[in-house]
């Protein structure tokens, strides 16, 4: 017991003892070894020629031809929680299941005015920019195109502080008067 914590001493001492510092133009070889001759008595077999022989580390890692060098790879903090906000996407499309181009999707939040965040593409499908939400915020999102109508007319939901990625799909329906938007769209 006694020897392997004065075993555990030593090495302590030896990892935190000072390590002398190259000047340039020093060569790289690595110290001597140092060897201290410390009698040490186990009480079990009480031999007390023991020595204990400790060798200190190199400051400088030994030149070994054929060694493949060694490459630190740096760490990169990542956040344990992704950022709060919100992402929608969807599709608009006629009834029978066909796509419809170039519709705005509007989003708001609480009662302010909404905003265009997408345009469906050639296959009637719209994707957002990511929104950074800092905390809970109710939100509308509504599809607006002269001549037409939608079903649903508008999403409205409490998005809660965290990242939400939500899937909204509305079916268009042709027709000579456009119903005014359920917000103001800019």
């Amino acid at each position: 017991m006694h020897r392997d914590l004065i075993v555990v001493c030593l090495m302590l001492l030896v990892a935190c003892a000072p390590q002398a510092a190259l000047s340039p133009g020093a060569p790289t070889s690595a110290p001597s070894s140092i060897t201290p001759a410390l009698p040490v008595t186990d009480p079990v077999a009480a031999r007390p020629t023991d020595t204990l022989t400790a060798t200190m580390p190199p400051s400088v890692p030994p030149t070994i031809p054929g060694a493949v060098p060694t490459t630190l790879v740096p760490v990169i903090e990542t956040p344990l929680t992704p950022q709060p906000g919100l992402i929608i996407r969807g599709s608009v499309q006629l009834a029978d299941g066909s796509p419809v181009p170039d519709i705005s999707i509007c989003r708001s939040y609480a009662s302010y005015p909404g905003t265009i965040v997408a345009r469906t593409d050639a296959n009637g499908y719209f994707q957002s920019q990511f929104a950074f939400i800092p905390g809970d915020e109710m939100v509308s999102v509504w599809a607006v195109a002269e001549g037409y109508t939608f079903q649903p007319d508008s999403y409205r939901w409490r998005h809660y502080y965290g990242s939400e990625d939500r899937g909204l799909d509305f079916i268009a329906t042709p027709g000579t008067d456009t119903p005014a938007a359920p917000i103001p769209c800019q």
